[in-house]
């Protein structure tokens, strides 16, 4: 995976979490990171959406759950 793919993902959950770049990071997911609660998750989902202009299907919504998942799915 590419590391622009990598920091636009980054970028990503810090906007829809607002928090610090420096809290997050190619490790960060729901599991580790306090704001990605089930909201936040939604927030992720919503943000990543806007940015791309399109709809995540049910199914990618429940799998994203990190920063390389949300990664994966960048065109």
């Amino acid at each position: 995976m590419q590391n622009t793919k990598l920091q636009t993902a980054i970028e990503i959950v810090v906007k829809a979490l607002d928090v610090p770049p420096d809290d997050i990071g190619p490790e960060s997911s729901i599991e580790n990171t306090p704001a990605w609660d089930s909201m936040g998750h939604m927030s992720v989902c919503l943000e990543f959406e806007r940015r791309y202009g399109k709809a995540l299907a049910l199914e990618n919504i429940i799998a994203t759950a990190s920063v390389r998942d949300l990664a994966a799915m960048i065109p």
